[in-house]
């Protein structure tokens, strides 16, 4: 069984019964949800993840901002490549990072705030990521 909780103080909530992982993400969208695997029938055997995982939104809008505010015209906070990339108040802090993370589509945009940036290696936008407009 596999349970999720969005953040340290909330409680588990079961999103996979069997020892499949084809679950339904909880509509919470959180930076430090925590994922813990149980043995079905096994009390006390059981692990948590080591690592806080990332729950986005859906949508098709990704942000990216360097560490100034100065000029900015999409998001409202520092980038840092731990946030998720997703909404104004939690962009990444670099492009490359953003592709890494994200299988963006036809449709996706990109956001990329007023700012100075740095790439420490090339960034390759291959074929797969054809219809993505980078603004």
């Amino acid at each position: 069984m596999s349970s999720v909780s969005p953040t340290v103080s909330v409680p588990w909530r079961t999103i996979s019964p069997s020892s499949k992982l084809n679950w339904i993400v909880p509509p919470t969208e959180t930076d430090a949800a925590l994922l813990r695997v149980q043995e079905t029938g096994a009390p006390g055997v059981e692990d948590v993840l080591d690592v806080s995982l990332s729950i986005v939104n859906a949508g098709s809008s990704f942000y990216v901002n360097d560490a100034s505010l100065e000029g900015n015209e999409y998001t409202v906070e520092a980038g840092d490549n731990r946030n998720s990339g997703k909404s104004p108040d939690a962009p990444m802090a670099s492009l490359r990072a953003l592709l890494s993370a994200y299988d963006l589509d036809p449709g996706d945009t990109v956001f990329v705030d007023t700012g100075s940036y740095t790439p420490v290696a090339n960034i390759v936008i291959g074929a797969d990521d054809a219809g993505v407009t980078i603004q």
